[in-house]
């Protein structure tokens, strides 16, 4: 279940962050307002921020957020 959930954090802090890049250009090029720049950046930078502790830096949230971390990277138990 946690490897689950850190697999699954890693995608939607990978897609989070092509929103907070691709947001400004798209406001520079015209195609979005302001408006929406300003929601898509906020939801971007949310869901970045709340995703990517978890599939950067699991250890922080204990022992076994810590191996579950190692075998959805490595597959297998790492010491």
């Amino acid at each position: 279940m946690r490897q689950t959930v850190i697999k699954l954090c890693g995608i939607l802090a990978i897609l989070a962050l092509a929103v907070c890049i691709s947001a400004p250009g798209l406001a520079y090029m015209g195609k979005l307002s302001f408006a929406d720049y300003r929601w898509w950046f906020n939801l971007g930078s949310l869901l970045w921020f709340l995703s990517s502790p978890l599939w950067i830096v699991p250890h922080l949230f204990g022992k076994k957020w810590e191996e579950a971390g190692r075998l959805a990277r490595f597959g297998r138990r790492v010491k």
